[in-house]
């Protein structure tokens, strides 16, 4: 099934907007009230239904969502899996109910933060330090992937066998148009190989080694320097890797 993903990009030089639901109005107004207060930058917009907001969510431009666990028309968890649909924002599940079953299939459902609710104002400000926190935090990821993807350097990321992202360069480089063309394969079959082959146990693996990779193409045999180093993907033990140029040299 083709996932089509609606992306936003958040700068701090301006305004963070919050699209903040909640089936009851009161603690949606109070929210406003202290939050705009705290933090001048900090623009919230309500709604009181969950289908409302991911219509909203599907046109308009927000850098973070916050939303209530228990409301009528469906709890923050579904709302949750239904903006994933279509949305990679930040989310966080701001509720007055707690319980460890809660907690943790909210993870599960693609909530980045969960904070339980408590009286009195001096809490909004916990709310508010967890918005700016993903809100700059989704800043220096969207900085990153552009330098990436940017880059003159051939760069793919390995998630297990397969390479689940390469950079322009890259694909310009091997000659192919898509991640499941043979040259991309074999590349990603070979990496993971050596990466086996130098550690038992990659998972527990951090740091970074290089090795020399031939790429066959049109009669001519070009060896290249790949260095890898490990990262997260989506919570699995990943890889970042750099193709570079090494040598040239003519197959008979």
């Amino acid at each position: 099934m083709l996932s089509i993903r609606r992306k936003t990009e958040v700068s701090l030089e301006k305004e963070i907007k919050v699209l903040y639901l909640d089936d009851q109005e009161y603690q949606l107004e109070f929210a406003k009230i202290f939050l705009e207060k705290f933090d001048d930058s900090i623009k919230v917009e309500n709604v009181t239904s969950p289908s409302e907001a991911l219509k909203r969510l599907m046109v308009e431009d927000f850098d973070v969502v916050v939303s209530d666990y228990l409301m009528d028309e469906m709890t923050g968890i579904e709302f949750a899996e239904k903006l994933r649909e279509f949305s990679d924002l930040p989310l966080i599940l701001y509720t007055g109910y707690g319980s460890e079953d809660i907690a943790e299939s909210t993870f599960s459902s693609g909530v980045d933060d969960y904070i339980k609710k408590e009286s009195g104002p001096g809490h909004f400000r916990v709310l508010l330090n967890r918005i700016r926190g993903l809100a700059e935090k989704r800043l220096i990821e969207n900085l990153y992937k552009k330098m990436v993807e940017n880059s003159k350097e051939g760069i793919f990321v390995l998630s297990g066998d397969d390479v689940v992202y390469a950079n322009r360069s890259l694909m310009e480089l091997v000659g192919c148009d898509d991640l499941g063309c043979p040259i991309i394969r074999e590349l990603g079959e070979t990496t993971s190989a050596r990466i086996s082959k130098y550690f038992s146990n990659i998972s527990e693996y951090y740091g970074y080694f290089l090795f020399e990779f031939d790429l066959k193409k049109s009669g001519r045999t070009t060896t290249y320097e790949v260095s890898v180093s490990t990262f997260s993907y989506f919570d699995r033990p990943s890889y970042i890797c750099y193709l570079r140029n090494k040598a040239h040299k003519t197959s008979n």
